[in-house]
């Protein structure tokens, strides 16, 4: 169990904040990649140019999947409502009290019960 007091939690926000904008990055790719696809569809597809597609979405998938349980293995939630939003375990590692991070926010703040999705 990971559990964190303010201090801890804001020096957490780096490490955060980096994971996070890898994972904006490779859904930005992503969405990309589905353009892409969706013209092959349109038009008479080269099949090893699909098949290339396919790999590189399953790639970017992969590592924002990875991205994401970085965050699980610190101990963190991201907010299944607000995806920029991740909740920090507190003192006795329970998130209801703990901290909520938003990406591009350089602090952190309490929770409360009913601010997050479980």
């Amino acid at each position: 169990m990971k559990c964190y007091d303010r201090d801890r939690a804001i020096k957490l926000v780096p490490l955060l904040e980096s994971i996070m904008r890898e994972v904006a990055d490779r859904q930005r790719e992503i969405l990309i990649l589905e353009k892409r696809m969706k013209g092959l569809t349109e038009l008479p597809a080269d099949e090893a140019m699909h098949l290339e597609l396919l790999a590189q979405l399953a790639a970017q998938r992969r590592q924002v999947r990875l991205s994401k349980k970085e965050i699980e293995c610190l101990g963190c939630v991201v907010d299944k409502d607000q995806p920029n939003r991740v909740f920090i375990p507190g003192h006795d590692g329970n998130i209801d009290h703990g901290f909520r991070w938003d990406s591009g926010d350089p602090t952190v703040h309490r929770t409360t019960s009913d601010s997050h999705a479980k």
